[in-house]
């Protein structure tokens, strides 16, 4: 195992898992936090260094000093924070042209192992050839920005990494969930707790999720396992749900009864446009599956905590502070 880990994005949702379970396995951790963040991490948790914004001309060395693996989840997600961005020049800057620095830094440092977390939108993106940074005047969407650039970053690593020492390993995760969850995951287990009828009974589509700590689990696998080298990892656990299954299972949980109802498709699509919220309507309604087929037959993983269990653990709570799903 490695001696010493370093993590860009310690401070989120997924980071503070990782870093929590690395330490507890007597891996020494090097976190770097967003100033604003670094009140998430308990004290005892490694090292932690407060960072600024991370950009390319950040001082990779000083960071890299002593570690032979890095664990990439620090990007941009389609949320901003307050006074910044969600143009795709800001995307590009922060998921292509960083994790190209950092790429470049960790091959001089003499890192053995990058792993990257990527995203499945990625997949969806990478036959568009060549993926282009931004051009004056161009509008794309937030979540066309995010998944292009994650496929861009993740042709970046590939290209570099070609003839180095430096080996790399691509996971590409679809929505994540655990305890602390935000985004649409939160938003769904508020509606289901508050009793109001949701208009998702007649939705008959498959989505894949991973619960946090299965994918905690294989990222550390991905650490040091021989096989993992040089691949890229769609992963998920292993039973997909419908919108109204999963509706059923947040109301199990809360010991709820779930009140779903049926709306037309089409009148579903017009309330998201006329609503703003049409990405997320689409990501509710639409179909989105993942095989982990080359996980489970390379590095011999397993998930170890079922769909249902994970589930009820995220809507109980286990003491994690909030953070943002991904995928």
């Amino acid at each position: 195992m490695s001696r010493q880990v370093l993590i860009t994005g310690a401070g989120g949702f997924i980071g503070r898992r990782l870093s929590h379970r690395l330490e507890r396995q007597g891996i020494r951790v090097r976190s770097l936090v967003r100033q604003g963040d670094h009140g998430l991490i308990p004290g005892n948790l490694g090292e932690v260094r407060i960072t600024g914004r991370l950009n390319e001309t950040t001082d990779w060395a000083e960071h890299l000093e002593g570690c032979d693996a890095v664990v990439h989840l620090a990007a941009r997600i389609p949320k901003k924070r307050p006074g910044e961005s969600d143009e795709f020049s800001s995307y590009w800057q922060d998921n292509v042209i960083l994790t190209s620095a950092l790429t470049h830094a960790a091959i001089r440092s003499g890192v053995k192992r990058l792993v990257f977390l990527s995203s499945i939108k990625a997949r969806e993106v990478e036959d568009i050839s060549p993926v282009s940074p931004p051009v004056a005047g161009q509008v794309v969407s937030a979540g066309d920005c995010y998944a292009i650039t994650k496929a861009a970053a993740e042709a970046e690593i590939r290209s570099i990494c070609s003839g180095s020492m430096l080996e790399y390993v691509v996971i590409r995760p679809p929505l994540v969930f655990g305890p602390g969850v935000g985004g649409n995951f939160a938003l769904l287990i508020r509606l289901v707790a508050s009793g109001l009828p949701l208009p998702f009974a007649g939705i008959n589509n498959r989505r894949s999720y991973i619960y946090l700590d299965n994918l905690v689990d294989f990222i550390i696998r991905c650490l040091d396992h021989p096989a993992a080298a040089g691949e890229i990892f769609p992963l998920a656990d292993a039973q997909d749900l419908s919108t109204p299954e999963l509706i059923i299972e947040i109301a199990r949980a809360l010991k709820v009864r779930p009140r779903l109802f049926t709306l037309p498709l089409p009148v579903l699509h017009l309330a998201g446009r006329l609503t703003g919220m049409g990405e997320q309507l689409e990501r509710l309604c639409g179909s989105s599956r993942i095989e982990s087929i080359e996980a489970i037959r390379k590095l011999d993983w397993c998930q170890s905590v079922s769909l249902e269990q994970g589930i009820a653990r995220t809507v109980i709570g286990d003491g994690e502070t909030g953070g943002e799903s991904h995928g």
